[in-house]
């Protein structure tokens, strides 16, 4: 082992980078044109960021060995640092034409293509360096990256296994690998992996927090609250877990749970305003007003301009001089409750007004080539029922999540995502049938939709909606964010537009707190 060798054995021992360059230019001073000294030091300027420096000793070096692969790909890796990606690609080619066999110049090009998205020539670089070198665990490691990103599942899936053949403590490997079984629902065979990384490194909140957060955004809450609960133990008062685990135990059912953790949350970070809206929510749904009072306001502190919740304020204070929601308070509130919607009004709610809806409309309906509009459409439960009839169902709604779940069912001719005013608004006797279920709540005048509606629909078409029931008044913002109407409102604003009146009836819409909850249902023509 010759002096430079020892040095450089030494310098890897040694932990203290500022320990390691002074070893490094002592032994520059000594020898000027040592290629090696001057290569390890870019690198240790590398590692501190410091780009500049590491460019100026890597050139010193070059200047001594122009034709070096391993001094063109690390200048390569140096112009990728800064964002000067033709520079790298052009060191990393001229690397290769001085060894076209170096596996490490063709990993590096590889990383280049990725970063630039062009994910196949990527994959083309790896697979090269894997030729060449076949247990070069980085290239196998970012090959399956490569491949994944191209939806190539399978393929990344088989390279994650080789890598784990090669080097069974990957402990990257083993998290990517339990992601994507979860997403080919493999959940038992990615729990594995979730499992081995905690076992290996149980300390380790950087790895337990990947898999916290992604089994918690694949909506796994049982697996995710085990990982958080883990973390908890590392990190008794880190806000960001305390509110993941309420975020969690809310999903779950368990709102005494998750207040507590939200509690703590805000005890930890008091202006937290997540965890001071969402156990405001919380406190709502248990029908502690006074208290989910108290926290939307902490929370409207943080916010001042959040107009979700100043709504919300405002219909628990009784405030009566309000038109409509905002949109921002529809789009947010069904964004997140798009993925338990379906589940939670059928199968706990008992949710019966499209059926009801078609019900009455369908004796006023002749053919099955009608243009349906179905506003508001959310997951889609009108469209199952109005499909039938439809030679073009089209499906409006704010929420872009609802959207994507009305989507998966392929009811729809078209959706779109939009204000259902917005969309009326363009539309000129073009629909035979226009449907809203439960919709018409976040509005409390009514008249601008119900003109709206009359314009957009052909001669003889129908418009078919819910209301809820107001007892006094014409209509009244209850302290739920929904508005109510009477019988007789709705009928004066319908005449107004021009409707003719075929059906306003009372009917069960859902069963709310063990108690039927009634509706007025109505079908108007033009």
């Amino acid at each position: 082992m010759n002096n430079t060798d020892t040095l450089i054995a030494k310098i890897q021992q040694t932990a203290n980078i500022q320990e390691a360059e002074k070893l490094l230019l002592d032994a520059l001073q000594a020898e000027p044109d040592n290629v090696s000294v001057l290569d390890y030091l870019s690198y240790i300027h590398l590692k501190q960021a410091d780009l500049s420096k590491a460019k100026d000793y890597l050139d010193k070096a070059l200047a001594l060995e122009p034709s070096s692969p391993i001094l063109h790909n690390h200048l390569g890796q140096i112009y990728r640092w800064r964002g000067e990606i033709d520079l790298a690609e052009q060191a990393f080619e001229t690397a290769l034409s001085f060894d076209a066999d170096y596996v490490d110049a063709h990993h590096s090009l590889g990383l280049l293509h990725y970063s630039k998205s062009d994910y196949a020539k990527a994959e083309a670089s790896f697979n090269t360096a894997l030729k060449l070198k076949t247990d070069h665990v980085l290239a196998l490691y970012n090959l399956a990256l490569a491949l994944k990103a191209q939806n190539k599942i399978d393929e990344a899936v088989a390279s994650l296994m080789v890598v784990l053949s090669v080097n069974q403590s990957h402990l990257h490997a083993h998290l990517q690998l339990g992601k994507w079984l979860v997403e080919k629902e493999l959940h038992e065979d990615a729990d594995k992996h979730f499992r081995y990384i905690e076992y290996i490194k149980p300390d380790d909140a950087t790895l337990l927090s990947s898999i916290a957060v992604f089994l918690l955004q694949q909506e796994r809450y049982i697996q995710a609250k085990y990982y958080c609960q883990q973390l908890l133990k590392l990190q008794p008062k880190n806000a960001e877990i305390l509110y993941d685990l309420g975020v969690i135990e809310a999903q779950l059912g368990e709102f005494s749970s998750a207040i507590n953790y939200y509690q703590s949350a805000i005890d930890v970070a008091p202006n937290n305003f997540a965890a001071l809206n969402n156990i405001a929510v919380l406190y709502l749904k248990q029908n502690n007003v006074e208290t989910a009072k108290y926290y939307f306001e902490k929370a409207l502190e943080q916010k001042p301009n959040d107009e979700s919740i100043q709504f919300l304020l405002d219909a628990l204070n009784g405030k009566q001089d309000l038109l409509e929601a905002p949109a921002q308070y529809i789009q947010e509130l069904f964004d997140d409750y798009a993925e338990r919607f379906e589940k939670h009004l059928c199968d706990e709610l008992n949710y019966s007004a499209p059926r009801l809806l078609k019900q009455y409309v369908e004796p006023f309906v002749s053919d099955n080539a009608l243009v349906v509009v179905d506003l508001g459409c959310g997951t889609g439960l009108c469209g199952d029922y109005f499909k039938p009839w439809a030679s073009k169902l089209i499906g409006v709604d704010l929420s872009s999540k609802m959207i994507e779940q009305a989507e998966k069912k392929n009811s729809y001719d078209q959706l779109i995502v939009l204000d259902n005013l917005d969309y009326l608004s363009s539309q000129k006797e073009v629909a035979d049938l226009i449907v809203a279920a439960d919709v018409f709540v976040y509005q409390g005048d009514l008249q601008p939709i119900m003109l709206a509606c009359y314009r957009a629909l052909r001669s003889g078409g129908l418009v078919a909606f819910s209301t809820e029931i107001c007892a006094a008044g014409d209509m009244l913002l209850q302290p739920t964010g929904r508005f109510c109407h009477s019988k007789q409102y709705v009928g004066r604003v319908a005449r107004k537009a021009g409707f003719e009146i075929r059906v306003a009836e009372e009917n069960i819409a859902r069963i709310q707190q063990e108690r039927p909850f009634p509706a007025n249902f109505f079908v108007l023509q033009k």
